[in-house]
């Protein structure tokens, strides 16, 4: 993949336009990789989440078999052809072989639990830099894939918070703008929270 982006023309100017990517997230897993001497997920959990106590934080698999029992069915309405058989003509649900899961592990491939995502964000301020106690700041992230949706937020008074979902869109209408509202404000009504 990285041989194949380094050799594509640049779309436009730098600076000129901007455009989605999690391509240098991925290098970066490579790098990591590289200077390690270690696949990226055995780096990442032997130097980064086990020493924080974050152990559910693990490589996703793209097809059900294979997948930790402790996962949810993914739910997405759209099928495609299996990444795994592609002379097949048979479709399968976008999460369950629509893509290949497991080649993105640094730039989208990991499944976690909602409380090892919130110890990770204790010890970490999400763009990855070490979190000191006694820091303040704010930070939000929401990323998705067919099947699934999280958010993460660092808030400046100290509490973080992690929901993940087993869908990318809700047939409702409710985004996750909305859902985000709604968490802040139970944040802020709640005066004393446990040690």
């Amino acid at each position: 993949v990285i041989r194949y982006m380094a050799g594509q023309p640049l779309q436009f100017a730098p600076g000129s336009a901007t455009e989605y990517s999690n391509f240098g997230y991925c290098l970066l897993g490579r790098v990591i990789e590289k200077a390690s001497g270690k696949k990226y997920i055995d780096y990442l959990q032997s130097d980064i989440t086990q020493p924080i106590g974050a152990t559910s934080i693990q490589l996703g698999r793209s097809l059900k078999g294979p997948r930790n029992p402790k996962e949810p069915i993914y739910i997405d309405q759209n099928f495609d052809r299996n990444v795994f058989a592609p002379s097949s003509k048979v479709l399968v649900a976008s999460p369950d072989g629509g893509f290949h899961l497991e080649a993105m592990d640094a730039h989208g491939g990991l499944v976690a639990s909602a409380p090892d995502l919130t110890k990770f964000l204790n010890s970490y301020w999400m763009n990855g830099q070490p979190r000191k106690t006694g820091q303040t700041g704010s930070w939000a992230f929401f990323g998705s894939l067919p099947g699934t949706h999280t958010l993460v937020v660092q808030r400046n008074d100290g509490v973080n918070f992690a929901v993940l979902f087993n869908q990318r869109t809700d047939p409702s209408g409710l985004n996750y703008d909305d859902i985000r509202s709604m968490l802040d404000k139970a944040t802020d009504s709640i005066r004393a929270w446990p040690k």
